[in-house]
């Protein structure tokens, strides 16, 4: 979208953001926020809105540099930051990475894990596979509708065709960087068996060096001295030694959830691991342990926080599940807690993180998410619009200290990524900044936007219609941005999926609101009907700032489209929206009042996801299917729908031979006759079929497939 001198592209896709480019010969505009020396590599730079709901799932930081990060995050992304958190560039593998490891001899050399092994020699900047062999007919193709990525190869080592591979650990040598060692897990009982690998050639062939059974690989050593390798599972411990592999189990009754190491000049290898804590006899027990002779023994030193407990809180289960110690002096540690009723706090429990500097003998409380009210929150974009109520945050889902000093530590919950580099003493959060004037990004942006909207009264103020967030606005570009969902129902304030503007009347717009989040993906009803969905549309009058809440013949649904009738009466406008799982919706007076118009809709609870309205009055509904997978029954095929006189009657049109998931119709604005059509594949065992971009020059009437 052209902005004056300027393109404004919203990313529709989950885990992206806005972005917008200058051209060559102008300036970019002033950011409240540094650069920092970690912006995209090409004229497009990220403008926001910042942050989202899901945040990063871990944060790793280099040994060389505390300022130099690593953040992975579930919806696909990766972010870099080369300055301590305060900018993040952003850039994606294909799949969700889900760990990072440092080369301890060479600065440059990163590694990333996500179904597959990868490698940059420069800092991040580029990436080359190295697990599976590019060599061995390696290929990607995607799947499902969130495009799962799958790898064919015929490289022997690795299970081809596996979509939920996860490579759960990577170690390099402390000082050999061509030994490195990984292990892949599985993921939502996906049949792999766990593996440790090893290779000693820097990556160009790999040995399977350990399988196991049940158990999950949570960390794997390697000793700078002999080159044995320690593995931590959720069971046991495993020591290599020079006849085989010693295994020592955890405490009786643990599971662990979570284990960092590292080394001390004098105790040598410290290992942390989290696991179930309970109340014993007035002292908590159970959840955080320590290793000083590589998992053969354990050392409970829990009660170094259950030590603040109020004696009030002790029926109260308490977790502890996120711990990470400074790698390089290991004696410093952090671990995150969940339900704790601290001494001196209010009544209620709270979820925060404590710190060591003796390997687990003593503990500091240095953070603490006590149920706050709203008022008194404003670090975050999601604090700032939740509704009326409390916030409460969760216990860290990662922790991540700096390996050279311990005074720097990230931290991740389902919010937030916060940081610390003053040894817990304060806590920033960077994954989107608070100002006077509003949002800034830090860059680190992952959420889903469905488009984004331009005031037409109003040249620097445009909106963006966002999943988990709701509507967000800003007055400058997009350059800080606001919530814009005051007086929207709780309950419809998750998405806003659409928003429409009255180019007749200053003020005047309708937007399309839910409290159900990504639809229309399939996962979104597999657990829950779509008949539980709560959504509405609502009215402003005064650009955004204030919503009203419009009427609906039928019972609260998941709103996800609005259309207006530009050639209706001003004042009495006629508009169309998509209620999804109820049909195609009506309002012939200004968007007070709707009805269903599904007359010709041959479908039980159609699942009506966008409409388009022609100049010439034809309206086009896309209906989603309901399985991704094929399906035999015509009422769970997606479908596309076309009136011609006003959504008083349907008719079903023709797809493309195979294809069952429209996604999306587009008019040509030159050619009516001229459809543009956007449709998912249908998921087989080993590719998607139908999908993709159809053009149609008879109205719909045929379809070529483009792409």
């Amino acid at each position: 979208m052209f902005f004056g001198k300027e393109i404004i592209v919203p990313a529709i896709l989950a885990g992206c953001a806005v972005f917008g480019r200058t051209f060559s010969g102008f300036s970019y505009r002033p950011r409240m926020r540094i650069e920092g020396p970690a912006p995209r590599r090409d004229a497009w730079r990220v403008i926001g809105p910042g942050g989202g709901a899901s945040a990063a799932v871990g944060v790793f930081v280099s040994p060389h540099d505390p300022n130099k990060a690593f953040a992975t995050n579930e919806m696909s992304g990766a972010y870099i930051t080369c300055d301590c958190g305060n900018s993040w560039r952003m850039f994606n593998l294909g799949a969700q990475v889900n760990v990072f490891a440092f080369d301890p001899q060479r600065s440059e050399v990163v590694y990333a894990g996500s179904n597959c092994l990868w490698r940059s020699n420069n800092a991040g900047r580029t990436w080359s596979l190295l697990y599976p062999s590019p060599l061995a007919n390696t290929f990607m193709h995607l799947r499902t509708d969130h495009a799962d990525q799958v790898i064919c190869t015929d490289d022997p080592l690795y299970p081809s065709m596996t979509e939920r591979l996860w490579i759960k650990t990577i170690t390099v040598h402390p000082a050999n960087s061509n030994f490195i060692v990984f292990s892949y897990d599985r993921d939502r009982g996906q049949v792999v068996t766990p593996t440790v690998f090893i290779s000693e050639n820097g990556g160009k062939s790999w040995k399977v060096v350990k399988q196991f059974e049940n158990e999950g690989i949570l960390y794997v050593d390697i000793d700078p001295k002999t080159s044995r390798l320690t593995v931590v599972t959720t069971a046991a411990a495993y020591a290599q030694e020079d006849s085989g592999w010693s295994r020592h189990p955890i405490p009786a009754g643990s599971t662990f959830e979570d284990v960092s190491g590292g080394r001390d000049t004098k105790a040598g290898l410290v290992l942390y691991a989290t696991g179930s804590a309970a109340w014993e006899r007035g002292r908590l027990c159970g959840g955080i342990l320590v290793s000083r002779n590589r998992g053969a023994t354990w050392e409970d030193v829990t009660q170094g926080v259950g030590q603040f407990a109020h004696a009030a809180g002790r029926r109260k289960p308490v977790r502890f599940k996120a711990v990470s110690c400074c790698s390089e002096s290991a004696l410093v540690a952090y671990v995150g807690f969940k339900s704790l009723t601290l001494r001196g706090g209010t009544n209620g429990s709270c979820n925060g993180i404590a710190r060591t500097t003796d390997g687990g003998a003593a503990w500091k409380i240095v953070r603490q998410d006590e149920r706050l009210p709203v008022v008194d929150t404003s670090d975050t974009f999601l604090r700032r619009r939740q509704p009326a109520g409390d916030v409460v945050f969760d216990t860290p889902i990662s922790l991540a200290a700096a390996p050279s000093t311990g005074d720097v530590c990230y931290a991740t919950d389902p919010f937030r990524v916060y940081r610390t580099r003053e040894a817990g003493r304060t806590w920033q959060v960077v994954n989107s900044a608070m100002t006077d004037e509003g949002i800034v990004t830090s860059g680190m942006d992952f959420n889903t936007i469905f488009g984004l909207h331009f005031d037409p009264f109003h040249e620097n103020t445009l909106f963006a219609s966002c999943a988990n967030v709701g509507l967000c606005r800003s007055h400058d570009r997009g350059w800080k941005w606001h919530s814009s969902t005051e007086n929207i129902p709780d309950e419809w304030r998750n998405t806003t999926y659409w928003v429409e503007f009255d180019e007749e009347v200053e003020g005047l717009m309708w937007a399309a609101c839910s409290g159900t989040r990504d639809l229309p993906r399939t996962k979104m009803w597999r657990r829950r009907p779509v008949s539980t969905y709560r959504g509405g549309i609502c009215i402003s009058r005064d650009s955004g700032l204030t919503w009203q809440r419009a009427e609906c013949e039928t019972e609260q649904l998941a709103v996800t489209h609005v259309v207006l009738d530009r050639q209706s009466p001003v004042g009495n406008r006629t508009l169309y929206a998509c209620g999804f799982g109820k049909g195609a919706l009506k309002s012939t007076d200004n968007g007070h009042t709707w009805r269903l118009c599904n007359n010709g809709i041959a479908i039980e609870t159609p699942l009506a996801w966008r409409l388009i309205l022609g100049k010439d009055g034809t309206l086009y509904l896309v209906v989603a299917r309901k399985h991704e997978w094929g399906e035999s029954n015509p009422n769970g095929l997606g479908a596309v729908y076309r009136s011609r006189d006003g959504a008083d009657t349907w008719e079903r049109m023709t797809l493309p031979e195979g294809t069952d998931g429209p996604c999306s119709i587009t008019i040509d604005p030159e050619d009516e006759n001229r459809l543009y059509l956007s449709a998912w594949g249908r998921v087989t065992s080993h590719a998607d079929t139908g999908g993709g971009i159809f053009i149609s020059d008879d109205a719909g009437d045929t379809w070529r497939n483009v792409m």
